[in-house]
Protein backbone atom coordinates (compact mmCIF):
# COMPACT_ATOMS: atom_id res chain seq x y z
CA UNK A 1 0.00 0.00 0.00
CA UNK A 2 1.90 3.41 -0.71
CA UNK A 3 1.81 6.60 0.70
CA UNK A 4 -1.08 7.87 -1.89
CA UNK A 5 -3.63 5.12 -0.95
CA UNK A 6 -2.91 5.49 2.87
CA UNK A 7 -3.51 9.44 2.23
CA UNK A 8 -7.07 8.55 0.70
CA UNK A 9 -7.76 5.79 4.08
CA UNK A 10 -7.26 8.52 6.05
CA UNK A 11 -9.18 11.20 4.21
CA UNK A 12 -11.91 8.92 4.16
CA UNK A 13 -12.12 8.08 7.74
CA UNK A 14 -11.80 12.11 8.96
CA UNK A 15 -14.86 12.02 6.16
CA UNK A 16 -13.24 14.81 4.21
CA UNK A 17 -14.05 12.01 0.37
CA UNK A 18 -17.11 10.28 -0.40
CA UNK A 19 -16.90 6.59 -0.62
CA UNK A 20 -17.64 7.04 -4.55
CA UNK A 21 -14.31 9.32 -4.56
CA UNK A 22 -12.77 7.22 -2.42
CA UNK A 23 -13.17 3.48 -4.73
CA UNK A 24 -12.56 6.32 -7.97
CA UNK A 25 -9.00 7.02 -6.88
CA UNK A 26 -8.22 4.19 -4.54
CA UNK A 27 -5.02 2.09 -6.48
CA UNK A 28 -7.00 -1.34 -6.25
CA UNK A 29 -10.58 -1.51 -6.55
CA UNK A 30 -11.76 -3.42 -3.59
CA UNK A 31 -14.69 -5.22 -5.01
CA UNK A 32 -12.85 -7.07 -7.41
CA UNK A 33 -9.32 -7.60 -5.59
CA UNK A 34 -10.40 -8.40 -2.22
CA UNK A 35 -6.67 -10.35 -1.78
CA UNK A 36 -5.43 -6.90 -1.78
CA UNK A 37 -6.68 -6.67 1.96
CA UNK A 38 -5.32 -10.42 2.70
CA UNK A 39 -2.39 -9.44 1.43
CA UNK A 40 -1.32 -6.43 3.26
CA UNK A 41 -2.82 -8.30 6.47
CA UNK A 42 0.28 -10.54 5.73
CA UNK A 43 2.41 -7.62 5.26
CA UNK A 44 1.55 -5.81 8.54
CA UNK A 45 2.22 -9.36 10.21
CA UNK A 46 5.35 -9.94 8.28
CA UNK A 47 7.60 -6.32 8.76
CA UNK A 48 5.28 -6.08 12.43
CA UNK A 49 4.23 -2.87 10.99
CA UNK A 50 1.43 -1.02 13.24
CA UNK A 51 0.69 1.73 10.54
CA UNK A 52 -0.38 -0.74 7.68
CA UNK A 53 -2.41 -2.36 10.41
CA UNK A 54 -4.43 0.37 10.70
CA UNK A 55 -4.64 1.20 7.18
CA UNK A 56 -5.29 -2.38 6.20
CA UNK A 57 -8.41 -2.44 9.12
CA UNK A 58 -10.15 0.57 7.90
CA UNK A 59 -10.45 -1.51 4.10
CA UNK A 60 -12.58 -3.87 6.07
CA UNK A 61 -15.76 -1.47 5.79
CA UNK A 62 -15.07 -2.05 1.79
CA UNK A 63 -15.67 -5.84 2.15
CA UNK A 64 -18.76 -6.42 3.49
CA UNK A 65 -18.77 -10.34 2.96
CA UNK A 66 -15.82 -10.53 5.21
CA UNK A 67 -17.96 -11.85 7.91
CA UNK A 68 -19.56 -14.57 5.85
CA UNK A 69 -15.76 -15.61 4.54
CA UNK A 70 -12.86 -17.34 7.12
CA UNK A 71 -10.44 -15.94 4.43
CA UNK A 72 -8.84 -13.75 7.09
CA UNK A 73 -9.33 -15.96 10.26
CA UNK A 74 -5.95 -17.52 10.09
CA UNK A 75 -4.02 -13.65 9.59
CA UNK A 76 -5.80 -12.05 12.25
CA UNK A 77 -6.17 -14.31 14.51
CA UNK A 78 -2.31 -14.40 14.00
CA UNK A 79 -2.00 -10.70 14.75
CA UNK A 80 -4.36 -10.67 17.73
CA UNK A 81 -1.09 -12.55 19.30
CA UNK A 82 1.29 -10.01 18.67
CA UNK A 83 2.65 -7.35 20.89
CA UNK A 84 3.66 -4.83 18.43
CA UNK A 85 0.45 -3.22 18.04
CA UNK A 86 -2.47 -1.68 20.06
CA UNK A 87 -5.53 -3.26 17.56
CA UNK A 88 -6.38 -6.04 19.60
CA UNK A 89 -9.85 -5.16 20.15
CA UNK A 90 -10.41 -4.33 16.66
CA UNK A 91 -9.00 -7.59 16.06
CA UNK A 92 -11.56 -9.13 18.26
CA UNK A 93 -14.59 -7.61 17.09
CA UNK A 94 -13.63 -8.59 13.02
CA UNK A 95 -13.25 -12.12 14.81
CA UNK A 96 -16.48 -12.37 16.33
CA UNK A 97 -18.05 -10.98 13.19
CA UNK A 98 -16.86 -14.37 11.12
CA UNK A 99 -18.51 -16.57 14.26
CA UNK A 100 -15.39 -18.91 12.95
CA UNK A 101 -14.47 -22.15 15.04
CA UNK A 102 -10.97 -21.51 14.11
CA UNK A 103 -10.59 -18.48 16.30
CA UNK A 104 -12.35 -19.87 19.76
CA UNK A 105 -8.19 -20.89 20.91
CA UNK A 106 -6.39 -17.16 20.37
CA UNK A 107 -9.95 -15.56 21.86
CA UNK A 108 -9.13 -17.74 24.66
CA UNK A 109 -5.82 -17.31 24.86
CA UNK A 110 -6.11 -13.42 24.41
CA UNK A 111 -8.39 -13.38 27.49
CA UNK A 112 -6.07 -14.32 29.91
CA UNK A 113 -3.20 -12.48 28.35
CA UNK A 114 -2.33 -8.94 29.78
CA UNK A 115 -0.56 -7.20 26.74
CA UNK A 116 1.74 -4.58 28.31
CA UNK A 117 -0.06 -1.40 27.00
CA UNK A 118 -3.52 -2.50 28.95
CA UNK A 119 -1.62 -2.62 32.46
CA UNK A 120 -3.66 0.12 33.38
CA UNK A 121 -7.01 -1.21 32.72
CA UNK A 122 -8.56 -3.08 35.94
CA UNK A 123 -11.61 -3.63 34.52
CA UNK A 124 -10.39 -6.54 31.91
CA UNK A 125 -11.77 -4.98 28.92
CA UNK A 126 -9.55 -7.10 26.39
CA UNK A 127 -10.47 -10.20 28.28
CA UNK A 128 -14.62 -9.01 28.58
CA UNK A 129 -14.04 -9.15 24.85
CA UNK A 130 -12.85 -12.06 24.16
CA UNK A 131 -15.71 -13.33 26.60
CA UNK A 132 -18.07 -12.21 24.21
CA UNK A 133 -17.17 -13.13 21.18
CA UNK A 134 -16.48 -16.49 22.25
CA UNK A 135 -20.38 -16.37 23.31
CA UNK A 136 -21.63 -15.31 20.05
CA UNK A 137 -19.53 -18.13 18.38
CA UNK A 138 -21.80 -20.27 20.56
CA UNK A 139 -19.87 -24.27 19.59
CA UNK A 140 -18.90 -26.48 21.37
CA UNK A 141 -15.36 -25.24 21.99
CA UNK A 142 -16.39 -21.92 22.54
CA UNK A 143 -18.45 -23.25 25.21
CA UNK A 144 -16.00 -25.61 26.80
CA UNK A 145 -13.30 -22.28 26.55
CA UNK A 146 -16.32 -20.34 28.17
CA UNK A 147 -16.28 -23.12 31.00
CA UNK A 148 -12.96 -23.04 31.79
CA UNK A 149 -13.24 -18.83 31.83
CA UNK A 150 -16.01 -19.45 34.55
CA UNK A 151 -13.98 -20.96 36.42
CA UNK A 152 -11.35 -18.26 36.82
CA UNK A 153 -10.06 -16.62 40.16
CA UNK A 154 -10.53 -13.34 38.58
CA UNK A 155 -14.22 -12.02 39.42
CA UNK A 156 -14.79 -10.09 36.08
CA UNK A 157 -13.64 -12.97 33.90
CA UNK A 158 -15.19 -15.06 35.90
CA UNK A 159 -18.82 -13.21 35.66
CA UNK A 160 -18.10 -12.35 32.21
CA UNK A 161 -18.37 -15.95 31.09
CA UNK A 162 -21.01 -17.01 33.60
CA UNK A 163 -23.18 -14.44 31.65
CA UNK A 164 -22.20 -15.88 28.41
CA UNK A 165 -23.07 -18.85 29.02
CA UNK A 166 -26.56 -18.14 30.36
CA UNK A 167 -27.18 -16.54 27.74
CA UNK A 168 -25.93 -19.40 25.41
CA UNK A 169 -28.93 -21.71 27.11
Amino acid sequence: MDLKDRLLIRKFNEKSISEIEFRKTFSVDLRLNQDFILSNLYLALKEEDPELLDYTLALFFFDPGFMNSEKYVHVLSRILDCEWHFRHEDIIALLEGTKSIECVEILYNTALRNFKYLEYDNTYSLARKCIHALGRIKTKEATEKLEILARSDNSIIKEKAEKQLYNIK
